[in-house]
């Protein structure tokens, strides 16, 4: 019978310890990235995008932080986690913000669905599409860890 030195662990808990370590640790990322990125949009136009310069600058942002993401995660829970703290970032930032889009929405009128629909309706998919996508590509173009 083989005895170890007091102090060491076997080689396969070792690597397996360490990839549960990476995967929390990247996950943590992602959800930072998620939320720093939300919170960045929600400082710069806490009305939404008003401008194609804007709108253009929050696709690509998603876009670029969705990859870093799922290059930090690998993990296809990202894809729905990730986009959903990026929104609730952006959300708690403009709570203090007053206007027709970012107000509570009112559906007696006409004009209250149709901010509610230009406000959020519209946004929101429009910024999680490119962040899912973002994720998807970097979760490809990161090999899983060696095991």
């Amino acid at each position: 019978m083989a005895t170890r030195a007091f102090g060491t662990t076997p080689p396969a808990r070792a690597a397996v310890g360490a990839s549960v370590l990476a995967a929390g640790a990247g996950t943590a990322f992602a959800f930072a990235v998620g939320a720093v990125t939300g919170v960045a949009a929600g400082l710069a136009m806490p009305r939404g995008p008003v401008t194609t310069a804007q709108a253009l600058a929050l696709l690509l942002g998603c876009l670029a932080a969705g990859g870093f993401a799922g290059a930090a995660a690998r993990s296809r829970w990202a894809v729905l986690l990730v986009p959903a703290v990026h929104l609730l970032a952006f959300e708690a930032v403009r709570y203090g913000a007053s206007g027709p889009t970012v107000d509570l929405p009112r559906f007696d009128t006409a004009f209250g669905v149709l901010a509610f629909l230009v406000g959020r309706g519209v946004v929101r998919p429009a910024r999680a599409g490119p962040a899912g996508r973002g994720l998807l590509a970097g979760r490809r173009r990161v090999p899983p860890p060696r095991r």
